[in-house]
């Protein structure tokens, strides 16, 4: 009968009569139903007098659904779980759309709903038809009760705390009390020892002996409260005091925490606690409050209660290990473990993964991220493409502690870098020579885009080969070649470059340090080039250079402090890549052999010259 009674009030209307309801339905559509109210619905034309004129508006009316209930005070109460359907009657052609809002929201098209905040709210709800014709929004009101209600226990009239034991007498009374702040309270029950559960009504403790009370309660709306129970007993029992030990923590081998893990201790007894106190590791004994231990490695926790009834509990121990070191990751390129911070640098695809340990707890997480990206889950990865990588990689551990953040840098190059000599002053070119004197600087130079140079090497005239950019000069007179190229840290060789060279007009320099010696003159650090002077004759084609040999990387890198010594470029030969087969580049043999200087004539032509001149008088005044 009750719920034939709720679907009249919700489907007839609240609070009007029949007649009036016919009037209402026959009539002009006008400000509609507000307030807790439901508008009313009725068959279309249908009056209490006769046939009404045929409306030209839709009547829209909520029907709500199970759970519900409408209180004293005339509050309509659902739960999130209640479903909300609106019915629509009359429209002069058909109902073309029907249309809601929740507390003077957007509007939404309509279809059954569920309103699953806690707390009152305001439905609005409207029908246009076919025609064109729209209904005035029309409002009802909820209350959402999503919240159980909150049972406690007494044992003559001592509150009892579930998992603590409560002691009783013969004549022991057990009440239960309901906090319902929503709907109201419909059901409180209970049950004893794992029985039949029974509606609450106040009852006597049951016989000697340790039993055990269960209760919950039941809202007007069928929210349902967890079960809660507590034992009860006629007999004494002793104070005990256990360890609960919060998060974060880990249980494996042994319990291990972190030292911002709070340790609570809880108390069991009849007659009331006058004390809690606790120890770490033997030291004094001190009042409990919730307390953590601090320092890394293993330690003992000793606890103890004394009751009011005098009674005093053994100490309890609890061992545990404090974690505050957080797990360290490995990476390993190519199966080859790489230190945090360093570079590689390649010419091929490298792959990549991820190792992790931790020496106390467990890892939890390792995670990376590429160039400043997102944290991702760490998974093998590679890289094949041309570029710069920025890694970054960390881990934690199962007791929160995260380790800083790892960084290695990949660099992926197969482009060989850039290298010049660029040639000082004093200097001219002619006839596809650079032509200097013995004070010419010659600075061997490179530039590479991602890994970096890693070393230029230079030959003289095929002599041993030279690897750094430490400044040179030449200070024998005579025509040299200057073979040249760079080599960058991914191990990306540029092709041969060479460089003719004419030294002349060569001035004193005092005692030389030999052939490809360091020295220092006006603060410059610079190798010298002696060569013999029968050696310095040009012949009639340049030596052949073979190319650089291989070196290992820690052999090959120069380390200069040398200035640059900025000028003009040379004249470079056109580049070639040479094979293993090398064969120097064609040279002009007439850059050799022509004696005809378009600019000045050198030393040993003018002595030549000389002689020539000489041996001509000296026939001409012997005929």
């Amino acid at each position: 009968m009750g719920k034939t009674v709720i679907f009249l009030l919700i489907f007839i209307g609240m609070h009007i009569q029949g007649t009036a309801v016919a009037d209402t339905l026959a009539g002009e559509d006008t400000a509609g139903a507000s307030g807790s109210s439901i508008p009313a619905l009725a068959a279309p034309g249908a009056t209490a007098g006769g046939t009404a004129p045929e409306r030209k508006k839709p009547m829209s009316g909520i029907n709500v659904g199970e759970p519900q209930f409408i209180s004293e005070a005339g509050l309509f109460y659902v739960s999130p779980a209640t479903q909300l359907v609106i019915k629509v009657v009359g429209g002069a052609s058909g109902i073309a759309r029907t249309e809601y809002r929740i507390d003077n929201g957007e509007w939404k098209a309509y279809e059954p709903f569920r309103v699953t905040a806690e707390g009152s709210h305001q439905i609005d709800y409207r029908s246009i038809d076919n025609a064109g014709n729209e209904e005035s929004p029309r409002s009802f009101s909820i209350v959402v009760d999503g919240t159980p209600p909150q049972t406690t226990a007494s044992i003559d009239r001592r509150e009892v705390v579930p998992g603590r034991p409560g002691l009783v007498g013969k004549k022991s009374t057990i009440m239960l009390e309901t906090k319902e702040d929503g709907s109201g309270t419909a059901l409180v029950e209970y049950r004893v020892d794992q029985g039949a559960w029974q509606p609450y009504t106040s009852f006597t403790a049951p016989a000697n002996g340790v039993h055990t009370v269960s209760y919950r309660s039941i809202d007007n709306v069928g929210n349902k409260e967890a079960e809660k129970t507590i034992t009860i007993t006629s007999e004494k029992i002793p104070v005990k005091t256990s360890a609960l030990v919060g998060g974060p923590q880990y249980k494996g081998k042994d319990l291990v925490i972190s030292d911002k893990t709070p340790v609570t201790l809880v108390v069991e007894s009849m007659s009331g606690v006058i004390s809690t106190e606790f120890s770490i590791d033997n030291g004094p004994w001190r009042s409990y409050a919730p307390f953590t231990v601090p320092g890394e490695g293993r330690h003992q926790i000793a606890f103890k209660s004394t009751d009011e009834a005098g009674g005093k509990e053994a100490p309890h121990i609890l061992d545990l290990v404090v974690d505050t070191t957080p797990p360290e990751t490995s990476l390993l390129a190519s199966g080859q473990k790489v230190e945090w911070g360093e570079s590689l640098a390649v010419a091929h695809k490298v792959e990549f993964q991820l190792t992790a340990d931790d020496k106390m707890s467990a890892v939890k997480t390792t995670e990376y991220r590429i160039n400043g990206g997102a944290w991702a889950p760490a998974v093998p990865f590679s890289f094949e493409a041309e570029g710069k990588y920025e890694i970054e990689f960390r881990s934690s551990d199962m007791v929160g502690n995260l380790e800083p953040a790892g960084s290695f840098t990949a660099v992926i190059d197969r482009t060989p870098p850039v290298s010049e000599i660029v040639v000082g002053i004093p200097q001219n070119r002619l006839d596809g020579l650079v032509h200097v004197d013995s004070m010419t600087l010659f600075q061997p130079k490179a530039i590479d885009g991602l890994s970096g140079v890693d070393m230029v090497e230079y030959s003289v005239d095929g002599r041993e080969d030279t690897r750094d950019t430490v400044p040179f000069t030449i200070i024998t007179p005579g025509r040299y070649r200057i073979d040249y190229q760079a080599v960058d840290k991914a191990g990306n060789k540029e092709p041969l470059k060479t460089m003719l060279v004419s030294v002349e007009n060569a001035q004193g320099r005092g005692e030389s340090r030999g052939d490809g010696a360091a020295a220092e003159s006006a603060g410059i650090r610079r190798r010298e080039f002696k060569f013999a002077a029968k050696a310095a004759a040009v012949p009639p084609q340049l030596p052949a250079a073979a190319p650089f040999s291989d070196m290992a990387g820690a052999e090959r890198r120069a380390k200069s402090d040398t200035a640059i010594i900025d000028g003009p470029m040379g004249s470079i030969m056109p580049e070639s890549a040479y094979s293993d087969g090398y064969q120097a580049p064609p040279v002009n043999q007439r850059l050799y052999l022509d004696t005809t200087r378009k600019d000045k004539i050198g030393l040993w032509e003018y002595i030549t010259l000389g002689i020539v001149n000489i041996s001509l008088i000296l026939g001409i005044m012997l005929l």
